[in-house]
């Protein structure tokens, strides 16, 4: 987190005193040019060294240059009721490092130093009312960093609900933990062009479309061969199956509607619910063609892989039918981007074999 934090500060005192510096070329009266400049070149030039040379001391030397840089301005021209505002940035700032020390600290610091100019210059009623505004103002930033601290942690919690889902994949058959990657990586390329889509959801619904064949018998998952209509029939649970396990994760919305109905079809063919045209979730329809086309161009037990072209041909056959016509659209529109990500996994493929032999 510090070291976005450090990016955004450089890039800030980077502007500034670029301004700050043009400003003075074009008209030369930039207000204590000689101070100010000076004292945002320093602080940069610190930024960065502490950034490459010490970087454990990052959250604190930010901290102090903050401080330094707002209380500094407002001395400065504090005469100017206006800037009064520069006071309030400090709190603001360390909202960034969702650390409540540095909050706390900055609050207290800020009311001390607005004390501390205008010593002499205001009564203690005028002092009171500015302490009272700002521990308001502070306050409700208090609030808003910890909905922002508590977000971050069940973004977190989720993440790592994900990346568990995933290793169970992976763990229980290799072949699945390939497929639902390289039909994240087609559903996304696909995703990117249809309006409404979040990217990173579709990435995820993508990875875990098959979850659900962690509950599936090894005697059917893992056959040499084609399956009997039995065990078809048995295989076909694993869509539902991966819905009751994500909704025991607390995963829901999109992502659980494209684990359930990736197998549905346009014409109402497809399964579990056999639903028919726009009542297929927009991630299944998706998913739908992303999973064809990576099982037909992969090996499997009973037969070899088909060439991307036969499976691009196929599912352009079936737009409207099984597969939704603008998806399709889409699909044909980025095949070339597909066909990237195809070669290259066929590339890292080869070369994983061949280091196992």
């Amino acid at each position: 987190m510090t070291k976005h934090v450090y990016k955004l500060w450089s890039i800030t005192l980077l502007i500034s005193t670029s301004l700050i510096g043009l400003f003075q070329l074009v008209f030369h009266e930039y207000p204590y040019f000689w101070i100010v400049f000076p004292s945002l070149s320093i602080s940069l030039l610190l930024s960065l060294w502490i950034d490459r040379r010490k970087p454990s001391w990052g959250a604190l030397a930010l901290f102090l240059n903050t401080l330094m840089i707002s209380f500094g301005m407002y001395w400065l021209f504090h005469y100017d009721p206006r800037l009064t505002t520069l006071l309030y940035f400090p709190p603001l700032f360390t909202l960034l490092f969702q650390n409540r020390r540095y909050f706390i600290w900055s609050v207290l610091l800020t009311v001390f130093w607005h004390t501390f100019t205008h010593r002499g210059e205001l009564d203690i009623q005028s002092h009171a009312d500015f302490a009272l505004i700002f521990l308001v103002y502070s306050l409700l930033l208090f609030f808003v960093m910890q909905n922002v601290s508590r977000s971050a942690s069940e973004a977190a919690k989720w993440k790592e609900r994900v990346d568990v889902l995933s290793k169970a994949i992976e763990a229980r058959d290799s072949y699945t933990q390939g497929h639902s990657r390289r039909v994240a990586l087609y559903a996304v390329e696909i995703g990117r062009h249809v309006p409404g889509v979040d990217i990173e959801e579709l990435r995820v619904s993508g990875d875990l479309h098959d979850i659900g064949k962690i509950a599936t018998p090894d005697s059917v998952l893992l056959k040499p061969g084609r399956l009997t209509p039995e065990e078809y029939e048995i295989i076909k649970r694993h869509s539902v199956d991966g819905a009751n396990l994500l909704r025991q994760f607390g995963i829901g919305g999109p992502i659980l509607d494209g684990v359930l109905y990736h197998h549905e079809r346009m014409d109402g063919s497809g399964y579990p619910e056999r639903l028919v045209g726009d009542q297929i979730p927009l991630f299944a329809r998706i998913l739908a063609v992303a999973d064809t086309f990576d099982a037909m161009t992969t090996t499997r037990s009973y037969r070899v892989a088909f060439p991307p072209q036969k499976a691009y041909d196929e599912i352009v056959s079936l737009s409207g039918r099984f597969y939704d016509a603008e998806i399709v659209k889409i699909f044909c529109m980025v095949y070339p981007q597909i066909l990237a990500v195809f070669e290259k996994e066929e590339g890292e493929r080869m070369i994983n074999t061949s280091s196992a032999g």
